[in-house]
């Protein structure tokens, strides 16, 4: 998958309504055990991929010069694929200085004109 890092001015609005990484991870890791509890075969996010997925987002926020600094807990959001229909997610946090990094699977065009890298 590849990722598309943003940096803004900080966001605060309904902040707080966004799912925590914690809480993303549990309910993550919740869900694969259900499954292979049941011997389903669904589709599930993973455990694994998700937190690869968030040490590639730390590293492309490095690169926007995210000084390794977080206010508050590193948060979750879910945009839909447009590939299959599921739903993909995304993460976002603010550095002590309010900066806002946000790493998504797909562009959001809405954030083009900001700071910007890509992995």
């Amino acid at each position: 998958m590849k990722w598309k890092a943003y940096a803004t001015d900080s966001i605060t609005i309904s902040w707080n309504k966004l799912e925590t990484l914690e809480d993303a991870a549990a309910e993550i890791g919740r869900t694969q055990a259900q499954i292979a509890a049941n011997q389903q075969t669904r589709y599930a996010a993973e455990l694994g991929p998700f937190l690869n997925a968030f040490a590639t987002a730390r590293g492309l926020a490095h690169e926007l010069g995210w000084d390794g600094t977080a206010e508050g807990e590193f948060r979750v959001f879910w945009l839909p694929n447009p590939a299959n229909g599921d739903f993909m997610f995304a993460f976002a946090w603010k550095q002590i200085d309010g900066k806002t990094f946000i790493v998504s699977p797909m562009p959001l065009s809405w954030l083009e004109t900001e700071q910007q890298a890509a992995a």
